[in-house]
């Protein structure tokens, strides 16, 4: 059973870094620039570089079926997919970096409930001046 480090990094669309040279000591977490298509959320260790949890959301383009409710559905997209991420690392005392779509008081607070630190990067909102 694979136990992450310290830290884990949480995002969407985890690309694979193809020339290990040019490597950093971290995860490249491109952004997913298409409309269409299949959304990944990947969770991975920031030590290793160990992706150790993935989900896929079909994108817009997929055809409309019956969908079955994944679990902590019920709290919300957000909340529901953090949890879900985050569940194997509940009450260990470790971090989790997480991006800007992620940035939900709800989440995050569920989240120190159950003893997993968060840092997340808050998107700065334009002035209406």
């Amino acid at each position: 059973k694979f136990l992450p480090s310290w830290i884990s990094m949480l995002d969407t669309s985890v690309m694979e870094w193809h020339d290990q040279s040019t490597c950093p000591a971290w995860m490249v977490f491109a952004k997913q620039e298409q409309p269409f298509g299949n959304k990944r959320y990947c969770i991975g260790c920031g030590e290793s570089k160990i992706i150790w949890r993935v989900e896929m959301e079909e994108g817009k383009d997929q055809p409309i079926q019956a969908k079955e409710a994944l679990e902590f559905s019920d709290q919300g997209k957000i909340i529901g997919l953090v949890q879900r991420m985050t569940k194997p690392i509940w009450y260990t005392g470790r971090v989790v970096l997480m991006g800007g779509n992620f940035c939900d008081v709800g989440g995050i607070l569920s989240l120190l409930d159950k003893c997993v630190f968060v840092s997340a990067l808050v998107p700065q909102f334009a002035k209406n001046t």
